[in-house]
């Protein structure tokens, strides 16, 4: 068996499984016509789920041989993204960190009563997905960057503040937390490209 396991005729393996219908019993016919003494146990250590169960497990192998790699690579910047754009408290000394403020994929600002788990404010304004967003420790501001391209700066005024006009709100849930007013007019990224539109208005 040693001396002709590289030895396979493929076409006799052909013409014989022609007559069997059976490819790996066609081989093990062909082998054993090559190896007669051999003959009575090749089928023994040869079976349709030995070839089979094998193949599968090598293709698997090698599947996440190629995969893997390219998996731990979208895990490890999934993580730093999550890391990154995660939940922040409000500022301890303005709010004393009474709520809980992200961004979102639908241009939202989101803010949470911590104390509830409630949703307090959606405040929108970008067109694209909020990717950043920063609560002034001492001003009655917040920053919010998106993927629209634009940079937001939004102040607020708590319960006991006495303005008149209400900010654009997608939710009631709550009338106790800060009142957002929404920006004017948004801060862009650059302020190259926001001269070069001013001078070209002016032309």
């Amino acid at each position: 068996m040693q001396n002709n396991v590289n030895d396979i005729n493929f076409e006799e393996c052909a013409a014989e499984e022609k007559i069997t219908r059976h490819d790996v019993m066609a081989h093990v016919h062909v082998f054993a016509k090559q190896c007669p003494k051999a003959a009575p146990i090749i089928h023994l250590g040869a079976t349709s789920c030995f070839v089979g169960d094998n193949t599968d497990l090598i293709v698997i192998r090698d599947g996440l041989n190629l995969l893997l790699p390219r998996v731990a690579v979208v895990i490890d910047n999934l993580a730093h993204f999550a890391d990154r754009y995660k939940c922040r408290f409000s500022p301890l000394e303005t709010t004393g960190q009474r709520y809980i403020y992200t961004g979102s994929g639908t241009g939202d600002m989101i803010i949470y009563d911590s104390l509830t788990g409630k949703v307090e404010e959606f405040v929108h304004g970008h067109k694209a997905c909020v990717r950043d967003v920063y609560w002034h420790p001492y001003r009655n501001e917040i920053i919010t960057t998106s993927w629209d391209g634009r940079i937001g700066r939004w102040t607020y005024r708590d319960k006991t503040s006495a303005r008149d006009n209400e900010p654009e709100r997608r939710s009631q849930n709550s009338t106790n937390g800060p009142k957002f007013q929404p920006p004017q007019t948004p801060l862009r990224r650059s302020s190259r490209i926001a001269s070069k539109k001013r001078s070209t208005r002016a032309d």
